[in-house]
């Protein structure tokens, strides 16, 4: 019962968060910059700090569909198709993909729907990204989608223009696994370095000391979250939405070859030691905290992450977020977090 509400408080928290960015302007593309989300001071920022709870709630609707009676599963239905319909508006495409991608692994882990369903469901999340993905580039960057926010403009817009063969067919490809791969900064850094712009090394390094200051109260402190500043560096035109760098990428950048070869070494030590440590936790003591540990872990990495964006996930957000889970599943569960009430029964 704890998992279920849980569940349900993070969905929720995904449609009232999908709704404030597209009614207040702040998840709107044609307006969004990198200071006005990262700041938590601004109505976005609030939301996007506590963001991987819509992800964690997503790999959790289908456990709440599985537990929800038959007649009242339209709600939930309808609460997905709510946030799938203003993120579109809002024109982005990130959280769509996470979305759908959550909840075609959700269902898998769940054992929600029978495994022909799953297969069939596959094929159908890959035509819709397929189809969505360069449509969506399209939408959002038509004059229309700028001039006017209201939902019946956006919808007007939306259901008015061709976008799929108003897409240039040579761009589908590249917009498609452009956006599914995260950026299309990678080729750049990989073509001028170090011909054009030396090996960066060990710059910036010294921002990982300032992690915890929070950026409200302190704005001109050093930031590790640096993906957005070195893709502008590299890309020979002005950026018009968010952009980053793969962390192998960004290895090389700052080391060369060598560099990719050690780090990721490094790395993939560390992400095992970690992983070793929840998974032995949850087949020990299967809890909902246990359980969401393991969610929380494999939520931060479907966007590119640069090596200073790694120390910041580890050293602050990661667990910051656990901090967050224990205490909800204690507020769920009566204080008996690793007690026989909260023994899963998935």
């Amino acid at each position: 019962k704890a998992l279920y509400k849980i569940g349900l408080l993070f969905l929720l928290f995904s449609v009232v968060k999908t709704l404030v960015f597209f009614f207040s302007g702040s998840g709107d593309r044609t307006l969004m910059d990198v200071d006005s989300v990262s700041s938590v001071s601004s109505i976005s920022g609030i939301f996007t700090a506590f963001n991987n709870l819509s992800e964690i709630g997503f790999l959790l609707t289908p456990y709440i569909l599985k537990k929800t009676k038959t007649n009242q599963k339209i709600i939930i239905y309808l609460t997905l198709i709510i946030i799938f319909l203003f993120t579109i508006l809002t024109g982005s495409r990130s959280p769509l993909v996470h979305m759908l991608l959550f909840f075609f692994i959700g269902s898998i882990i769940f054992k929600t729907f029978n495994p022909k369903s799953i297969k069939r469901g596959s094929i159908i999340f890959l035509i819709l990204i397929s189809i969505l993905l360069p449509a969506i580039d399209t939408y959002r960057n038509l004059s229309s989608f700028a001039e006017n926010r209201s939902v019946f403009g956006r919808i007007n817009n939306l259901v008015n223009q061709n976008l799929v063969t108003t897409s240039s067919k040579d761009n589908i490809p590249l917009v498609t696994g452009a956006a599914l791969y995260g950026t299309m900064t990678d080729l750049f850094i990989y073509k001028d370095t170090p011909e054009v712009i030396d090996h960066a090394g060990f710059n910036n390094f010294s921002s990982i000391l300032y992690i915890y200051l929070p950026k409200s109260f302190f704005p001109n402190t050093p930031s590790t979250y640096d993906g957005q500043k070195i893709a502008q560096e590299y890309l020979p035109n002005k950026l018009r939405s968010f952009a980053s760098i793969s962390f192998d990428t960004d290895l090389y950048r700052r080391f060369s070859w060598i560099g990719v070869s050690i780090g990721n070494f490094i790395w993939g030590l560390f992400y095992g030691f970690i992983s070793l440590i929840l998974f032995k936790n949850f087949y020990k003591k299967p809890s909902s905290f246990s359980l969401l540990s393991i969610f929380c872990l494999y939520s931060f990495y479907l966007q590119p992450q640069t090596v200073l964006n790694q120390f910041w996930v580890w050293l602050y957000n990661f667990p910051k977020f656990l901090i967050i889970l224990y205490f909800i599943c204690m507020s769920f569960n009566n204080r008996k977090i690793f007690g026989n009430s909260d023994r899963l029964d998935l």
